[in-house]
């Protein structure tokens, strides 16, 4: 107050002393005056971050206190438009507000986007990360899929926070992705309640649903009469919150197949066995145990109660040493994959996605030392068709061109350190499409992450077995899904 900045308020419309009470961590009212330097002081960073001298406000609130004030002032921020040049109210409400204010949030990026907002978007995922609860992060992890084709500045934006919540946690990307699944408050894969009387335990289903099991043993789809309205709350509340999880981590733990990803004993143990919705993933899917040098030890699978079974289903124990992750028929022989079709077939176990039976393409011999495939060249197909198909396969664009058409796409595989390149033409752009536009692929090739596209390609011999093959199948089957002659 003393620099003559506190005379006024930052915003006309934010009527500071209106606004509901903080408190600081002793219980004591936070001052207007330090309210208004809060403010003020937010009102001078030209990002969605902290300034340095707020920090000594923020350091003495009690969050678990604030989120009435943070929920106002987000209200008020909206209301009057969500100007830009008032996003350090995002910043505030993303650093003192509770989950309720993460939906509200959550649900604002998409009108953001659709009203061409697209740089609030942008503010909206980082204040989301900054809240920083499992919640909120989910919700940025889920931004930064759901916009990594369209919209793409928000997708990178989303990304960006994560990495940069992930760095101040000391765990890479997937790591952090694997601490932000809840466990629903279940203890040992089920929850348990009463209702008139007796015990009940709600459990996820193998359809990701959730199921109810009584005394009895006998499984009901819906809770039992007499279920009390607050636990009926709980389980709807459970069941949204495993829908937004599956819409994630699905296609997540198919990357994970296709890159190899290997854990810990004790991680995987308490990731897949520990979580109930995982272990739904879990049970779906064949694992091996590996060696530090990547031999496999033994192949199993998992039952719905978490035992750990071989093919003559045998109770195995894990080596406290070993490092565990999904078999890719790649890395199988003919005989093992039969044999284990066989046994997921007599389990009647779904995949949630294919894993023994995945189309397979290996590199031919007079191939190997090639650094580009010239196959796609000149092939064309309806834009939309290529859109689709970039989005439910994780391809991105690269460089766009004059007129916003796109000149090249990627599908990265950052924990591999490779990115697959294909130059398109035509009249291919993300924003815009009429029917009968056609979109031209061209010549593919594999780069290390560090290098851009007009590098040269790595000799083919040099990319994983798996990529190529993952890369070569999607490709080869948008021509034979949609019916268009090589």
């Amino acid at each position: 107050d003393d620099r003559g900045k506190l005379s006024k308020p930052v915003t006309a419309w934010i009527l500071e002393d209106t606004l509901p009470e903080l408190k600081d961590k002793s219980g004591k009212t936070i001052p207007l005056k330090w309210i208004q330097f809060l403010l003020y002081r937010m009102s001078r960073t030209s990002d969605i971050r902290t300034d340095m001298e707020a920090r000594i406000v923020l350091e003495k609130i009690d969050r678990n206190t604030a989120s009435e004030f943070a929920s106002e002032l987000y209200k008020r921020f909206i209301s009057n438009g969500g100007e830009a040049k008032a996003k350090y109210m995002l910043t505030i409400a993303g650093l003192l507000a509770d989950d309720k204010w993460v939906e509200k949030a959550k649900s604002e990026i998409p009108q953001w986007i659709e009203n061409s907002r697209g740089k609030m978007a942008e503010y909206g995922v980082k204040a989301l990360a900054l809240q920083g609860s499992t919640k909120a992060l989910r919700a940025v992890e889920f931004f930064s899929r759901k916009y990594k084709v369209k919209y793409k500045n928000v997708g990178e934006a989303a990304l960006q926070a994560l990495e940069a919540a992930a760095e101040e946690l000391n765990m890479d990307i997937n790591e952090l992705a694997d601490s932000i699944i809840p466990d629903f408050g279940f203890e040992n894969t089920y929850k348990s309640f009463e209702a008139n009387g007796q015990e009940y335990r709600g459990f996820i289903g193998k359809d990701f649903k959730i199921q109810y099991l009584n005394e009895d043993g006998k499984i009901m789809k819906s809770p039992p009469k007499g279920t009390d309205k607050e636990t009926l709350a709980e389980f709807k509340d459970i069941a949204k919150e495993i829908r937004d999880v599956v819409k994630s981590q699905s296609s997540r733990m198919e990357l994970y197949l296709v890159i190899q990803r290997r854990w810990e004993k004790e991680k995987w143990m308490d990731f897949f066995l520990g979580k109930p919705i995982m272990l739904v993933y879990a049970s779906s899917l064949l694992w091996g145990e590996f060696d530090k040098k990547g031999k496999c030890l033994q192949t199993f699978y998992v039952t719905e109660m978490g035992e750990l079974l071989n093919i003559e289903d045998e109770e195995i124990e894990l080596d406290d040493d070993s490092l565990i992750g999904m078999l890719h028929p790649l890395t199988m022989n003919e005989t093992e994959i039969v044999q284990w079709n066989q046994k997921f077939y007599d389990l009647e176990t779904v995949p949630i996605f294919p894993q023994l039976k995945r189309r397979i393409e290996k590199l031919p011999d007079n191939q190997k030392k090639e650094t580009i495939i010239k196959e796609f060249g000149k092939k064309e197909l309806d834009v939309n068709v290529l859109k689709s198909f970039m989005k439910s396969h994780n391809w991105a664009v690269w460089e766009v061109g004059d007129g916003g058409c796109v000149c090249s796409i990627y599908k990265p595989f950052e924990a591999l350190g490779i990115n697959a390149f294909m130059e398109t033409g035509g009249e291919f752009a993300m924003g815009w499409y009429e029917p009968g536009l056609k979109a031209e692929l061209g010549e593919l090739k594999f780069v290390p992450i560090s290098n851009g596209r007009n590098e040269a390609g790595l000799q083919l011999e040099n990319v994983s077995s798996i990529v190529y093959s993952e890369v070569l199948s999607e490709l080869r089957s948008l021509f034979l899904d949609n019916k268009i002659e090589k």
